[in-house]
């Protein structure tokens, strides 16, 4: 039944489709579908229904269906084609028409498959690439699957193409040629675009190969898989192919295959290939050249190819040929060259006339120059080996043996080239071209270059014994030796080898051997022979050059001129004549002596005897301009400093040794004279390699050098120059001087010294000594070393004195210098030695000129206030500046008639009186400038090129004139451009005016000049603050003090501004390791500038904040001194009022000493001068903080009515509304009432609590102080009150007023005082319950919980306080860990090992806070448990709870203890205050007894014994911040906590980290008897030796690097692929930081290397990796990981509001878009420094994300860190922004796994993304 319904509905269906009803077909096809849901038909209808009616998916899916039922049927094949053709899905199309010709192929049927496959390829050619065409038509070629079924088609009928429709395939199969040119085509198309594309994207990469290395790399790629080969040969044995298409296509594959040649290596695993590919090529190349075939790339490869020793040898048929056949080629002017000068005709004998008999017409011109043929085409072949040698035989016989040896060189370049492409040598070449540069060489300049020339001859003749041209050029070789001996051998075998009548070579070397013997001096036996060939020579025609020399030689020997008749221009015969004349003649004829030199010398400058005599007889005569020209004219005869050479030669040059020395030295002289260094150098030096022990030469070629700024050379020479002359006092002299010019001042006093030893008298070696003392003197003062430099200054003026006294001659000079010195001097306004200073400047004085002298005693002079001081004994800054202005006026009066010298005085004049001004009264300050001005314009005109003059004009004209100004400056910067000074000023001058963006710009140029010049930084600085780039202009002012050259004031406002930072909470509470540089630049400030009051008033502050309070009160009575001074002087209300705050601050230092007399004292000094009366606030504060202070002082001297007088009038003076300031000195006061001890006292005190209370309720001290009465007084409704107080504030309230627990602990000493110990516990469990992660309550309970024998509990309370380790401040981790240990001391018993974890614990906490006695006790006494433990196996614990209670209570007021500072406040003489921790005991308990130790070791403490001795309380003090707003802003209300007594953690943990470092064995230990000095000694060499190591290692490391390296280029070079490992890369990251860090941090280890510690943890980044200690790694990871975290808040704080869709967007855009805020954050999250503006910090973020490209790749290839350790683990999530404190290992290697997978493969803007996203989470 079934069956009936399906048959129906197919029918149905089919007839639907056939009415195009195809709902209904759809319909039908359907129902039959839900019967039988595999039936094939039923699934073809629906699809072509749902097609026709629109549903593509459904059609789709029914023909696929159909497909899957039965994959061989075509009905659903060709409906799915239709589908893809109406939906215009082209691949999906042409993979289906595939699958369709297969079917018809494997059903035979050729029509159809011919059909399909015409369709196929139209649909290629129309919608595909030329790829997919190529492909497709390719497929009618015999190789194709299909061609076996379409081959029975027939051949196509031209007539009639209509006929068939398989006609394109027919006329494809028939003649495949069209289709093989098109694949060709198409293929050469692609190859093309496909190298053309590669190289440009390769050559763009960092570290690229050059651009022809580049092409053959990526030809390489693409020839080698090239299908053109194949298709050329199938094209090139095509029947149907034509002859001239069968040579166009071996063209191609002879430039295919040449290509693949020349770009596939011969080394390696491609040596077979390239062997192959060579013998393909040479196949191809003479096949051309048989059939002559002209094609250039075959005629020219097979003739550069020829392998022949000499040019003759060149096939000529072949040459005449290439000229025949490629007339028009470059090189045919070559072979024509070649020919011509071979007498070879230009074509083949048998082409060599015309039909008329006669030749060609070229050939006709037998006059035509070959050699300037081939200078004519030789330009145009500097490509060809054939070209070059040509040119080399054709220079070589006109005897340029210079341009023979270039050409033959650069000739052996391209052959030895040509054998690399090519995989094969080219020996016979090679060899013709090293006889060429050898022969050459010989001849060039002899002997300069005959050194590389024999190497060459001997490399020749080993393999060719015979060859003439080199035994004879072998034989000149041994003649200019004076190896007589084996030249005449050598010509001797020459003559039995071409026989001695040969006319070229036989006459000459007959003639040489018979020359040779004479020299040998067998001239009677040999001059016959000579004879004999003068007289063949004689015979010949052309030879008159050999029958002279011939001649000469013959004369030579008799002493006969007869070579002068032969040939009247042969120079050797004149010199030979004029030494006849000179030494031989009787009687000697000079005149005619000279004469023949000079004919000799015209004739051949090579003639160096008769240059030498010449030069001799012009010396004598004072002829010096006749001795340069004939010096010069001598060097340039024997090849000058080169020997003949181009610069650009690779030969050696120190092997041209000159033949005539003294014509070097001579022009040497004549150039040092002349001021020409660099060529002075240059002849001295030639002149020293022929006379290396020459004294003269080495001590002028030390003072070229020095001149021409090579200063290191220099020293060497003259050093070489003092060994050779140890005497010689003018070596001294120069060699002082280029110390001194290379700032060795010390050494170069030395020698001035050694030379006035010589010469005591010599006033320019005066000069010279007291000229560098005057360079000494002011590099000391720079340096800081003020009083050396006072020293050197005073001995400048000394020597400078003497030379005026005794050498007139010298008077500017020395005046010049006493000006310079006195100038420095008076820098400063007292002096260290005044007794010896006071004399120099009265004997200045009384040196001066008369006339200078006289204006002393008029009125208003400045000289007449000095000679009234000096007259007085006083010596002070400003006299020696007034006597240096009088030095300046004297060296002006004296060079008055030199212009230019006298600008330089003027300028110095006009400088000083500068200098003078600003301490002149008004009118005489007028006058200074005016007259510093009108000098200035007069050097200006004297020297309008000098930059100094118009700098120093410009800057006295900014204020006044600013256009004369902008003027000045930029005139200076004309002049000289190079300097940083005139464009610092200039920017000044700008930022003066309002004019931020010139200013920034030339603050910009000033920093590109001169990047270490501190001024043009501070200017910026001035910008970013105009600007509020507060932190910007911070990092700014920060880099400048740390220049070499740093400017005072930079000093000064650095630290101000810091210290105004640190003062209003912008760092971190107790972060004092930011004042640690202003510390060091104010030290320096301090040295340089010791009477700055408001200088050292700071420093002082500074010092008082870091601990050092000696420091702080040597300082502040140097402020009192210098300010006392200064108020006697001027009396001003200014310097009273700062008098007035010293005196305060003064006090306050005393008081912090418990010196409280002389605090009273300077506290009672410093109200005397505060007016009482006054309406200014800060005047009001001041003597508010100044009675509070005395109050202090009185209650510290136990003087407690004083001390309620001074604080009540403390507390009237305060305004009403700083109420926490009246809040402390009212809280002073009842403490004050409390000590009278009377009970209306007592009274009073509480009732002054309780106002204060009212006053204000959130008064946690003064409730504190109240409840603390109600306790001492037993007043529990007191006590109640006061805790009402607190219980009804709010928890967070109570804890941010009470933040340490103040409250807590009180009541938990009442419950213990009462014996209430569980009241205790639970009290403090509750206030951990309250705060679970602070430290003191957590530290109280286990306190408590360890006395009571609980340790179990109290490690479980101290659990949570270790695992916040790295977090907490070091003092809390230390006491931590000191209690955990000796809770693990406690159990000890009772758990194995936990005695040794006890030690270990209790050793870093000691480690932690080393001046923590607690720490240091529960150390001894863990030890003692661990060796008790050790010694004993059943040691038994004899811990027993000991709290020592107390019976009573001291009525002192411990709980009061909280004045107006944080430090504990005095106590009463008399009086012990109770310890602040410890245990009391109930008054009902019994002491329990306690068990006896059975040991005979001494007794050791018990743990609760250890805790129950807590250290003395340190001596009250105030706090030193409560002055700090007084003594900076002075307008602060509110009040600083003094610093801890452990300021100093910075020096404990660097001599901790030095003592863990032996401990480890890492430093060796000091002998145990070894003293403080010996230790200290011992500790400095153990740190050297380290960092020491540390460096070696770096080397050490830099070998790897290196083999790193060589591997990977080995690699490469091989073709192999070179990869290196994440390992390897880390590595070498590592070693380049480290060398770039080597240079100062060995600056460091060379002069303080004890700063180093400290560095590590200020400037960790200067530390190379090799020399840090293990515990500083730590502690420098543990700070990077901080700065990290605040980073991160800073991001996230900066992205709050941007979403992850614009977060996306943000990355996208680049680093371009970010703002410098957020660069700067995201280099301190990624690790990178973030001083500096906003681009340096956007080049910081773009480096490191190439460098985590690179990273993520090597990650990914290696297993996504799964090898990692978890430092390493750690480091490399650290590069990546995340935070890894705390984060369990498996999570951390998650982590990174993740990042991998998501950043590998990516480019840099989604790795920004996921750095952001890191960051805002």
């Amino acid at each position: 039944m079934a069956s009936v319904f399906v048959k129906g509905k197919l029918k149905a269906a089919k007839e639907a489709i056939g009415k195009k009803d195809f709902a209904t077909a759809e319909n039908a096809a359907l129902q039959v579908l839900e019967y039988e849901p595999d039936n094939y038909h039923a699934n073809v209808f629906l699809g072509l229904a749902s097609l026709e009616i629109g549903k593509n998916e459904q059609s789709e899916s029914a023909y696929r269906k159909a497909i899957a039922l039965s994959p061989e049927q075509l009905l659903a094949w060709q409906g799915l084609s239709k589908y893809y053709e109406r939906t215009k899905s082209w691949n999906d199309l042409a993979e289906t028409l595939r699958k369709m010709m297969d079917l018809f192929a494997k059903a035979g049927d050729a029509t159809k498959c011919a059909e399909a496959l015409q369709r196929y390829v139209e649909l290629r050619r129309s919608y595909g690439n030329s790829e997919e065409v190529s492909e497709a038509i390719s497929l009618y070629l015999p190789d194709s699957p299909y061609y076996s079924v379409l081959s029975a088609l027939p051949p196509p009928d031209q007539t009639a193409p209509t006929s068939t429709t398989t006609f394109a395939s027919q006329v494809a199969l028939h003649n495949s040629l069209p289709i093989l040119e098109e694949i060709i085509s198409i293929e050469e198309k692609r190859e093309k675009e496909f190298i053309t594309k590669e190289v440009e994207k390769r050559r763009t990469r960092i570290g690229s190969s050059p651009l022809n290395v580049l092409k053959l790399e990526v030809g390489r790629e693409a020839w080698s898989s090239s299908k053109l080969p194949r298709l050329y040969g199938e094209i090139i044995g095509h029947p149907q192919a034509s002859d001239e298409l069968r040579r166009s296509t071996e063209a191609k594959l002879l430039r295919q295959r040449h290509g693949l040649l020349m770009a596939t290596s011969a080394s390696g695993s491609t040596a077979q290939e390239k062997k192959a590919l060579r013998a393909e090529v040479e196949e191809l190349v003479n096949g051309f050249v048989l059939l002559k075939i002209p094609d250039p790339l075959a005629w020219n490869t097979y003739i550069e190819r020829c392998d022949h020793e000499r040019l003759e040898d060149y096939p000529t048929s072949i040459l005449q040929q290439y000229l025949e056949l490629l007339p028009n080629e470059r090189l045919c002017s070559m072979v024509e060259a070649s020919l011509l000068f071979q007498g070879q005709p230009l074509v083949e004998e048998d082409e060599e006339e015309d039909g008329d008999g006669k030749r060609p017409s070229k050939q006709d011109e037998e006059e035509e120059d070959a050699f300037a043929l081939a200078l004519e085409g030789f330009p145009n072949n500097q490509d060809s080996i054939f070209a070059h040698r040509t040119m080399a035989a054709f220079y070589l016989g006109e005897e340029d043996w210079d341009q023979a040896r270039r050409v033959a060189e650069s000739g052996l370049t391209l052959v030895r080239q040509s054998e690399k492409d090519f995989g094969a040598s080219l020996p016979l070449t090679q060899k013709a071209f090293n006889i060429h540069i050898a022969t050459a060489l010989v001849y060039l300049f002899p002997p300069k270059h005959h050194l590389r020339a024999a190497g060459l001859l001997d490399d020749v003749l080993s393999v060719d014994q015979d060859n003439v041209r080199c035994l004879m050029a072998r034989a000149m070789v041994y003649q200019y030796a004076q190896k007589w001996k084996s030249a005449e051998t050598i010509y001797q075998r020459v003559q039995v080898i071409v026989g001695s009548e040969d006319v070229e070579d036989g006459i000459e070397a007959r003639e040489q051997a018979a020359w040779c013997a004479i020299q040998d001096g067998r001239a009677a036996e040999t001059t016959d022979e000579m004879r004999e060939v003068i007289k063949i020579l004689d015979a010949l025609d052309g030879k008159e050059y050999p029958q002279a020399r011939a001649w000469w030689r013959l004369g030579k020997a008799f002493w006969d001129i007869g070579a002068l008749k032969k040939m009247n221009t042969f120079a050797p015969a004149f010199t030979s004549l004029g030494i006849h004349y000179l030494e031989c003649a009787s009687p000697p004829d000079p005149a005619r002596a000279s004469k023949c030199f000079q004919k000799a010398f015209e004739l051949d400058p090579r003639e160096g005897e008769a240059a030498r005599r010449l030069a001799e007889g012009f010396a004598e005569e004072k002829e010096w301009d006749l001795v340069e020209v004939v010096a010069s004219r001598t060097i340039a005869g024997e090849g000058g400093v080169t020997g003949g050479m181009d610069e650009t030669s690779t030969t050696n040059k120190r092997q041209y040794l000159p033949t005539n020395a003294w014509a070097w030295k001579a022009m040497g002289v004549v150039e040092l004279n002349r001021g020409n260094y660099p060529r002075a150098v240059q002849a001295f030096q030639v002149t020293l390699r022929a006379e290396e022990t020459d004294f003269e030469s080495w001590l002028r070629l030390g003072e070229a050098y020095m001149h021409a700024g090579r200063h290191v050379a220099a020293l060497k020479a003259l050093d070489r120059a003092q060994e050779l002359g140890p005497n010689d006092w003018s070596c001294m002299f120069v060699k002082g001087d280029a110390l001194r010019r290379t700032y060795q001042f010390d050494h170069a006093i030395e020698n001035f010294r050694s030379v006035l030893a010589i010469k005591p008298d010599d006033p320019g070696a005066r000069i010279a000594l007291a000229g560098t003392s005057l360079d000494l003197g002011k590099a000391q003062r720079l340096s800081g070393y003020i009083g050396r430099a006072e020293e050197s200054l005073q001995h400048a003026v000394e020597i400078a004195l003497a030379v005026i006294t005794e050498a007139p001659g010298f008077k500017a000079m020395a005046w010049k210098i006493v000006g310079d010195a006195l100038f420095e001097l008076g820098r400063r306004s007292s002096f260290g030695r005044p007794q010896s200073m006071h004399q120099t400047l009265v004997a200045v004085e009384n040196a001066l000129p008369s006339d200078i002298a006289a204006d002393a005693g008029k009125t208003g002079h400045p000289l007449a206030n000095t000679s009234s001081s000096l007259a007085q004994g006083v010596a002070e800054g400003d006299s020696a500046a007034t006597l240096a202005l009088a030095a300046y006026q004297a060296r002006m009066s004296l060079v008055e008639s030199s212009a230019d010298t006298y600008a330089g005085a003027a300028y110095d004049v006009a400088v000083t009186f500068k200098q003078l001004a600003p301490n002149a009264d008004e009118e005489l300050k007028e006058t200074f400038l005016k007259d510093a001005i009108d000098l200035l314009k007069k050097a200006v005109r004297a020297e309008p090129g000098n930059a100094t003059y118009w700098n120093a004009l410009g800057i006295l004209r900014v204020f006044e004139n600013v256009k004369l100004a902008q003027h000045s400056f930029i005139m200076s910067i004309e002049s000289n451009n190079k300097s940083p000074i005139a464009w610092t000023n200039l920017g000044l001058l700008y930022l003066y005016n309002e004019d931020l963006e010139l200013a920034n710009h030339a603050f910009y140029r000033a920093q590109t000049l001169d990047p270490d010049y501190s001024l043009a930084w501070i200017g910026q600085a001035i910008v970013a603050t105009r600007h509020n780039h507060i932190a910007e202009a911070r990092a700014l002012l920060e880099h400048s003090i740390t220049l070499s050259a740093a400017i005072p004031e930079a000093d000064l406002e650095f630290a101000s501004r810091i210290f105004t930072l640190y003062v209003g909470g912008a760092f971190k509470p107790g972060d004092h390791d930011v004042l640690f540089l202003p510390f060091g630049v104010l030290d320096r400030y301090s040295q340089q500038r010791p009477d700055d009051a408001t200088a050292l008033h700071l420093f002082c502050l500074i010092c008082e904040r870091l601990g050092q309070r000696d420091l702080a009160l040597t300082l502040m009575e140097r402020v009192i001194t210098v300010l006392e001074a200064a108020y006697e002087k001027s009396e001003d209300a200014e310097t009273e009022r700062h008098f007035a705050l010293a005196q305060v601050n003064l006090g306050r230092l005393r008081l912090s000493q418990s010196e409280y007399a002389d605090a009273t004292e300077a506290l009672k000094v410093a109200l005397s001068f505060l007016p009482n009366d006054t309406e200014d606030e800060t005047t009001t504060l001041l003597r508010a903080h100044a009675s509070y202070c005395l109050g202090l002082a009185f209650f510290g001297l136990a003087e407690y009515g004083e001390a309620l007088g001074t604080l009540e009038t403390a507390l009237e003076q305060i305004p009403t509304q700083l109420v926490a300031v009246r809040g402390q000195i009212v809280l002073l006061q009842s403490q004050t009432l409390w000590q009278l001890g009377s009970e209306e006292a007592r009274e009073a005190g509480k009732t002054q609590l309780l106002t204060a209370i009212t006053e204000n309720p959130r008064n946690m001290d003064a409730i504190t102080a109240l409840a603390a009465y109600g306790m001492l007084n037993l007043d529990d409704d007191l006590l109640d009150a006061a805790l009402s107080e607190i219980r009804a504030m709010p928890i967070d309230e109570q804890r941010s007023l009470d933040p340490e627990g103040t409250v807590d602990h009180l009541l938990t000493h009442h419950h213990l005082g009462q014996g209430l110990v569980k009241d205790a516990a639970t009290l403090m469990e509750a206030s951990v319950h309250d705060a679970p992660m602070a430290f003191r309550p957590r530290l109280r309970l286990a306190r408590l919980l360890i006395q009571q024998g609980r340790s179990e509990q109290a490690r479980a309370v101290l659990a949570g306080l270790l695992q916040t380790e790295g977090q907490a401040d070091r003092s809390h981790m230390a006491e931590t860990l000191s209690l955990a240990a000796l809770a693990l001391a406690q159990s000890a018993p009772k758990s194995g090992g936990s005695d040794r974890t006890a030690l270990r614990e209790a050793q870093r906490a000691v480690f932690l806070d080393p001046s923590s006695l607690q720490a240091r006790k529960i150390l001894q006494f863990c030890r003692t448990i661990a060796l008790q433990v050790a010694s004993s196996p059943h040691f038994s614990h004899p811990i027993r709870i000991a709290a020592r209670i107390p019976q009573t209570v001291s009525p002192q007021c411990y709980y009061l203890r909280r004045g107006y500072s944080t430090s504990p406040t005095p106590s009463p003489p008399t009086n012990t205050p109770a310890p602040k921790d410890t245990l009391p005991s109930s008054n009902n308990s019994t002491p329990l007894r306690k068990k006896v130790d059975l040991h005979p070791a001494p007794r050791k403490p018990t743990a609760a014994e250890v805790l129950a001795s807590p250290p003395k309380p340190p001596p009250p003090a105030p706090s030193s911040s409560s002055t700090e707003p007084v003594a900076t802003t002075e307008k602060h209300n509110t009040t600083d906590t003094a610093p801890e007594t452990d300021q100093a953690s910075a020096i404990r943990l660097a001599i901790e980290d030095m003592q863990k470092a032996t401990q480890h064995g890492i430093l060796a230990p000091p002998p145990e008897d070894a003293g403080t000095v010996r230790r200290l000694v011992h500790q400095g060499i153990q740190l050297f030796k380290f960092y020491l190591r540390g460096i070696k290692l770096i080397g050490v490391h830099g070998k790897t690097v290196r083999d790193i390296r060589k591997r990977l280029a080995t690699e490469k070079a091989e073709g192999k692929e070179a990869r290196i490992t994440r390992w390897e890369s880390q590595f070498i990251k590592t070693y380049r930081q480290d060398i770039k860090k080597l240079v100062p941090f060995l600056l460091i280890v060379l002069i303080i290397e004890e700063i180093i510690p400290l560095i590590v943890m200020y400037v960790p980044g200067i530390l190379p990796s090799t020399c840090i200690l293990p515990s500083q790694i730590e502690r420098i990871q543990m700070k990077a990981e901080n700065t990290r975290k605040d980073a991160i808040k800073s991001v996230s704080s900066l992205l709050k509001d941007v979403n992850m869709d614009d977060l996306k967007q943000l990355a996208s855009s680049g680093l371009n878009k970010f703002d410098a805020a957020l660069l700067k954050e995201l280099c301190r999250v990624l690790g990178h420094a973030s001083w500096g503006p906003g681009i340096l910090a956007r080049r910081r973020l773009e480096r490191h994300l190439q460098y985590l490209k690179t990273d993520d790749g090597l990650l990914a290839t290696e297993g996504k860190g799964i090898r990692l350790s978890v430092p390493e683990l750690r480091i490399a999530l650290w590069d990546r922004g995340f935070v890894v404190e705390g984060v369990a290992e498996s999570a951390l290697r998650s982590k990174l796994a993740t990042w991998v997978d998501a950043a590998n493969n990516k480019e840099d803007a989604e790795r920004l993304q996921m750095v952001l996203k890191c960051a805002k989470k």
